[in-house]
């Protein structure tokens, strides 16, 4: 039986091309619709995100009735309540100088004498008791005395003058004569408590070697003329260890000077005192 073939004419090219033509823009269209609601789904959610942002917003920091409403950042930092330092400080200032009022300014404690007994070469057997009076001279010399407790290694003997304004303000003076920037701290035998009852030229505790010297001038003036600052570690300094010591007897004497002053258990300080090496 004969088959029929389908013959070659310009229809089929015609009919390929027609269909080209009306489904490329179709394919377009309908890309185009998508892309178009992709965006508009974008800023629906955009503008819910706005909203729901704006509404949290307004319930935090605007209180329902009832409730307590939550206070702003700025709020916050304007009401913190900072400390006033230099009030605090200066508290400490006084606590400080408070409990510290027979203190050296730089150093440890500092030991008031428990007895001070004039001696004089002129008059070698009259016999003297303890007392405040405070007399040397090149005739005149002065046993000193002291019991402490001390826990530092090192102490040391400073011939303390307070500034002139605070001797006049506690009502102490002292007269001078001579050079009293070298005088002389003596280690003597150590003498029974009974024999400082009272003293004399000839009975009094015989030298044994030269401790060192001091400087009986205002303690300011001498930090800033003589740049003093360490000077309790330097010779001429009467320096000794005190740690496993409770007493200890000096003899103090001037061959160029005559001192004369009462040495008062008060402040402001003057006179010779024994002082930690803090």
């Amino acid at each position: 039986m004969a088959e029929y073939m389908r013959l070659p004419s310009s229809s089929t090219v015609d009919d390929d091309d027609e269909y080209k033509e009306t489904s490329v823009p179709q394919v377009s269209r309908d890309r185009g619709g998508s892309c178009f609601d992709s965006l508009l789904l974008a800023s629906l959610i955009a503008m819910l995100a706005i909203v729901a942002a704006g509404a949290f917003h307004f319930s935090v920091f605007t209180a329902p009735p009832g409730l307590q409403r939550m206070p702003s950042t700025r709020e916050v930092v304007s009401g913190l309540v900072i400390g006033d330092l230099n009030k605090n400080l200066d508290a400490g200032r006084a606590i400080i100088r408070h409990n510290s009022k027979k203190l050296h300014p730089t150093s440890g404690k500092m030991w008031f004498p428990a007895a001070m007994i004039h001696v004089n070469a002129e008059e070698p057997d009259t016999t003297y008791t303890s007392g405040s009076h405070v007399i040397l001279s090149p005739s005149d010399s002065m046993i000193y005395h002291w019991r402490f407790n001390s826990s530092w290694p090192k102490c040391y003997i400073s011939g303390w003058v307070s500034p002139l304004a605070k001797l006049i303000e506690g009502g102490k003076s002292y007269s001078v004569e001579g050079d009293v920037t070298e005088i002389e701290v003596w280690n003597v035998d150590y003498p029974s408590d009974s024999s400082l009852a009272s003293l004399s030229w000839n009975t009094r505790p015989m030298r044994q070697s030269l401790l060192g010297t001091v400087n009986f001038t205002d303690y300011d003036v001498q930090r800033q003329l003589f740049h003093s600052d360490g000077k309790e570690l330097k010779s001429p300094t009467p320096l000794f260890d005190c740690i496993d010591r409770r007493t200890i007897t000096l003899e103090i004497a001037c061959k160029a000077c005559r001192l004369e002053f009462d040495q008062v258990f008060s402040d402001p300080a003057l006179g010779f005192e024994l002082i930690e090496l803090a």
